[in-house]
């Protein structure tokens, strides 16, 4: 499988550079997104550094165990979940989002903010459309 660049409306351009990066699948898409980025992930790595963020959109990732095969077949280490909010966990890589109920309202808030060890430098977030977002984040 081959990716196909895409465009999101609210897409930003830094210095001549896309953010977040979007990848579609090609059209002759065969192979599933994890065995496509096993065997793409130092060229994802390296696209990830430029661009900040990727958006995978159009892909087949229907549960949370096949986003958590996407998450594997980048190879990074594991980082278990710790925090102050009260999370489920899905499979072995991926957790719930939130467990208050929907009429709770959160405000804006930095959820490692109070955590003392080092912040993981790349961040998953899944939605029910099918969309992966992978983000970096540099620590200076």
């Amino acid at each position: 499988m081959e990716f196909v660049e895409g465009r999101i409306e609210e897409d930003k351009m830094f210095d001549d550079v896309v953010f977040p990066k979007t990848l579609l699948p090609s059209n002759s898409c065969t192979a599933n997104l994890a065995e496509t980025v096993r065997k793409k992930r130092d060229i994802l790595a390296k696209m990830l550094q430029q661009h900040g963020a990727i958006l995978f959109r159009g892909f087949h990732v229907d549960s949370p165990k096949a986003f958590d095969h996407v998450v594997q077949a980048f190879g990074w280490e594991h980082l278990d979940y710790f925090g102050g909010n009260e999370r489920v966990r899905v499979t072995d890589r991926v957790y719930s989002v939130n467990e208050a109920p929907p009429e709770q309202f959160i405000n804006f808030h930095h959820e490692m903010a109070l955590v003392s060890i080092a912040f993981p430098t790349t961040i998953y977030l899944p939605n029910n459309d099918s969309v992966i977002g992978l983000f970096s984040l540099h620590i200076l």
